[in-house]
């Protein structure tokens, strides 16, 4: 965010959107990238990367709205005041407690997946969660996910490399925290395997 422009938490304000936005930039026949924000007379961006990093400083309302709404500046915060949070806790994820969740968190205790703690378990399996809730395309009501879409997700590279990117450009992980949700994404694909499931190429 520009130090010279006033922060505003957008998923608070009313009408956004209750699951944040995932950008899914592509080239154009040109090979370069648009601001997808109607209006935007930016020049074009030479990689996804400047493009989000343009999105997230002047548009970052484009996250939780398609248009952006009228805002009053008192409830706006100048840079310095706003506090760092852990963006990560509040992502959305499917549960642990019904269905194939509940039995991936159980399975990352027995001796075929590595005998992990109760705790080390369900840390892993809430990163594998919330990589499966992120790479929806529509926002989800369901907490329970389904096996298909594990192995619809876990078996496509693309959907992989894109969460990869949302968690180091949006979410701004550092690369030793976005290497734990790569294992557990590596978790889950043994599990499905485990389960037998014939993996979708």
């Amino acid at each position: 965010m520009s130090k010279r422009v006033l922060t505003v938490d957008w998923k608070s304000v009313n009408g956004a959107a209750t699951k944040r936005r995932i950008l899914h930039l592509r080239k154009n026949r040109d090979g370069v990238f648009l601001c997808p924000v109607n209006g935007c007379l930016h020049v074009p961006f030479k990689s996804s990367r400047g493009t989000r990093k343009h999105i997230s400083t002047i548009h970052p309302w484009y996250y939780h709205f398609d248009e952006q709404p009228p805002i009053d500046r008192s409830i706006a915060e100048e840079p310095g005041n706003v506090p760092a949070k852990n963006t990560t806790n509040k992502m959305p994820a499917f549960s642990l407690e019904i269905g194939t969740g509940k039995e991936f968190l159980e399975w990352l205790q027995t001796p075929c997946g590595s005998g992990k703690s109760r705790r080390e378990a369900t840390l892993i399996a809430r990163r594998a969660m919330k990589f499966l809730m992120a790479s929806l395309c529509e926002p989800e009501t369901e907490t329970n996910v389904q096996e298909e879409y594990i192995d619809c997700c876990v078996g496509s590279p693309s959907i992989v490399i894109n969460f990869l990117k949302l968690i180091t450009e949006e979410w701004k992980l550092r690369s030793s925290s976005a290497l734990t949700y790569v294992k557990a994404i590596s978790d889950l694909l043994d599990f499905r395997k485990a389960k037998g499931c014939l993996m979708i190429h």
